[in-house]
């Protein structure tokens, strides 16, 4: 989760803060469901921004590709 929110240029002291939320819930066996759930959609939603990025797409025009599926 940490490389997933550093490559999404989140602060280094935010993403030691948010990483530790998945960590703790898992080492003290919690909400490991949750826990797990969190780590993967920051990894989704990074890879998401990277792959339009990569497209030179941006997120306001995911509106008009999913209006042109529908169709």
């Amino acid at each position: 989760m940490y490389l997933s929110l550093r490559s999404l240029n989140v602060p280094v002291d935010r993403s030691v803060a948010l990483s530790l939320i998945p960590f703790l819930l898992g080492a003290l066996d919690l909400l490991t469901a949750f826990a797990y759930s969190l780590s993967g959609f920051a990894l989704i939603f990074a890879c998401g921004y990277y792959f339009l990025a990569g497209y030179h797409l941006h997120p306001d025009d995911l509106h008009n590709i999913v209006a042109a599926w529908l169709k």
